[in-house]
């Protein structure tokens, strides 16, 4: 140590010369990776950066997926950058069958928020962000404004429940639902603790594994390669009975009865057809209209249907939908069609009319599946327009001599017949003896189906069945039809429509009885839940045949339990509700909905807006509540706005070209004083 403070550091070498003291250069202080016998710190390698920042892989945009919306790499731009979401996910469900209960052709995006505010704030901005971007209409289920927010959590912090921000305890609302309101697109937000909780990929991620092994299975099986199964048909039916080749169209058609099952049953390319691709003859259009005389003029006498499975069955759908288009009657109602001359003698006539010479000429004689189950379709078609001629125990006796194990849907097909047949309502019977024997046909084929009764009891298209045989006989379709008619936008005014429709059907509303046995099936179809599907037309026909025997006090249980089933309550739904109400004419259940309607329509997700025929409707519904009433005041708000919202709409449809100024004048003043004249004007 020398004068001045410094210090030098003294190098000792023993192999050298002696011992002396010189001046070294300094020596940065060693590092961890150090050793020694290392080169000098001057030639040493810098330690290598991270070629990743810790913070990549939140921050990294996930890939988009095949033929994306516009919209969603600037969304996922604007959540990333901009508001700074973290971990975002896209899932693609556009192809899932069936759709989400959202919509159709959904793409989700999933983010994580650090925090309960930031999550709030950045909904906000990102609702205001699409709105003015794209032009959409979001809505935001589960944001909370900022003031709420701040009230929410000194609300918490009083209670006990909250504490200061640096205890790291989040708010108890962590997730929020933005449905832009177009192209698809979904955006689902969360806290982490909360996507944790909910697990939305996983769930989702099921469902996209369950619909690729559903797809996979359906390609092998048009490619011939191997048999379906029951669990084609789509979710909660997989039961490993094995069917024969089906496509995908149909994996749909099994749960909603309204769309006739055998619309299309062939997954086979219309151009095989003889000649027809090169002539610019469109087959499908003609098979679907059963114009089967423009396809068999150009098939060639040479034609062999066993030696061409595929067009054979086009052919015979041809005729089957001729069928259909020509003789309608009035399905499902128990009327009686006009007597059709291309049926001939009876079920042994194959050559007495051209029709049934042309049906039996492309009938194979060793048929497929596909063929077996389009000729027992052509049978039940034909009890329905014949049914002295072509009785149904032909149809279940065809049906039980099919090769073992029997698909589930063709016995739908068989009850749905059984249940809506004109044979079994043709008033030969009192109707309590008609509808137990209708019932034990129906009972008689589910057991064969299984003998246990445990499976074909959670079926619940076996349910609906029971439900039609055990219904009045026409009264359901009548009111069905009416009560669409209530909310129509073609005619002036909901009330006078819906008195014409009462006058034009012969609805005598609330003097329909009601079988008992009808509420139990019902209540069995509640209490089970052990399905993942439900049947809108099945929930339409009992809120119908509640309303036709004056039973409003389960109407309203059915549509409260809707909420909790697989069934969105929609425009049409509620359009329908408004109906069954105005065509009830009670003015107690008018009082009610009035009170409640409007206000559910706002708590829907997403929530129903209002149209020209809800408005239309709601005045109908609140007309009946106010009928022999002086007190208008409680309804004076929703006429407002329904009256607001038509004098717009009639005023949008003059802009537009749709109507002419006088007419939509004439028409406004038209309701302007139908409703002076029920005491409904608003001061």
């Amino acid at each position: 140590m020398f004068g001045g403070g410094r210090a030098f550091r003294v190098s000792v070498e023993t192999s050298g010369p002696p011992v002396s003291t010189t001046l070294a250069p300094p020596v940065p202080p060693e590092t961890c990776d150090s050793k020694e016998g290392s080169s000098p710190w001057y030639l040493r390698v810098k330690t290598p950066i991270l070629r990743f920042h810790p913070l990549a892989e939140r921050q990294a945009l996930p890939a988009l997926p095949e033929d994306p919306p516009p919209a969603l790499q600037a969304v996922l731009d604007q959540l990333s950058v901009e508001e700074g979401i973290d971990y975002l996910k896209v899932l693609d469900l556009r192809a899932l069958d069936p759709a989400p209960a959202l919509g159709e052709n959904i793409v989700m995006v999933i983010g994580t928020a650090r925090s309960g505010r930031q999550l709030h704030m950045c909904s906000e901005r990102m609702c205001k962000w699409l709105r003015k971007e794209f032009n959409m209409r979001p809505f935001a289920d589960g944001l909370v404004g900022r003031g709420e927010l701040k009230l929410q959590q000194k609300r918490a912090r009083r209670r006990g429940k909250l504490t200061t921000a640096e205890s790291g305890i989040e708010e108890a609302a962590g997730w929020v639902c933005i449905t832009t309101g177009g192209q698809g697109l979904v955006i689902q937000l969360f806290t982490q603790d909360k996507r944790e909780e909910i697990d939305l990929e996983s769930l989702w991620g099921k469902e996209l594994e369950r619909d690729a092994k559903k797809k996979e299975a359906e390609k092998r099986i048009v490619e011939g390669k191997e048999q379906g199964t029951f669990g084609a048909f789509g979710r909660g039916l997989s039961t490993g009975f094995p069917i024969p080749g089906t496509p995908r169209l149909q994996a749909r058609s099994f749960h909603s009865p309204s769309q006739k099952p055998s619309q299309v049953v062939t997954g086979f390319s219309a151009g095989n057809l003889v000649r027809f691709a090169e002539e610019g003859i469109s087959v499908d259009t003609h098979v679907k209209k059963g114009h089967y005389w423009r396809l068999v003029t150009r098939v060639s006498e040479a034609f062999d249907p066993d030696a061409d499975l595929k067009n054979a069955a086009y052919l015979m759908e041809a005729h089957i939908n001729h069928l259909r288009k020509k003789f309608r009657g009035n399905n499902y109602s128990g009327k009686l069609t006009k007597g059709c001359k291309l049926l001939g003698q009876g079920i042994e006539d194959r050559t007495s009319t051209e029709f049934l010479q042309s049906y039996f000429r492309y009938l194979p004689k060793h048929p497929a599946p596909t063929h077996l189950r389009l000729h027992l379709e052509f049978l039940i078609e034909t009890n329905r327009i014949s049914p002295e001629k072509y009785p149904l125990s032909k149809v279940t006796t065809f049906l039980k001599a099919f090769p073992a194990p029997i698909p589930a849907e063709l016995y739908y097909l068989c009850m749905r017949a059984i249940a809506d047949s004109p044979e079994h309502r043709s008033y030969k019977l009192p109707a309590s003896e008609a509808a137990t024997l209708r019932l034990s046909l129906i009972q008689d084929l589910a057991e064969h189906f299984d003998p246990t009764s445990t499976l074909s009891r959670n079926i619940p298209e076996f349910q609906f069945c029971r439900f039609r045989a055990l219904a009045p006989d026409n009264a359901i379709a009548l009111i069905l039809l009416a009560a669409k008619t209530v909310c129509s936008t073609k005619r002036a005014e909901a009330g006078k429509e819906a008195d014409g429709a009462i006058k034009k059907f012969n609805i005598r509303v609330g003097t329909y009885a009601l079988d008992p046995r009808l509420v139990r099936v019902e209540r069995e179809s509640i209490e089970q839940m052990c399905h993942s599907y439900a049947i809108r037309d099945y929930y339409e026909q009992a809120m119908a045949a509640y309303v036709a025997a004056d039973h409003w006090t389960a109407l309203w249980n059915r549509w409260k339990s809707l909420k909790y089933m697989s069934i969105r309550r929609d425009q049409a739904f509620y359009e329908l509700l408004i109906g069954l109400v105005v065509l009830g004419a009670k003015q107690k259940e008018g009082v009610y909905a009035a009170r409640h309607i409007w206000n559910d329509m706002g708590r829907e997700t997403p929530k129903v807006l209002m149209t020209a025929g809800i408005a239309k409707g709601l005045l109908a519904v609140i007309r009946l509540a106010e009928r022999d009433s002086s007190a208008s005041g409680e309804f004076a708000e929703l006429k407002a706005r329904c009256d607001g919202y038509l004098e717009r709409w009639h005023k949008w449809r003059v802009e537009n070209g749709l109507v002419e100024e006088e007419d939509a004048a004439a028409t406004i003043a038209k309701e302007g004083k139908s409703r002076e004249e029920n005491g409904g004007v608003i001061a």
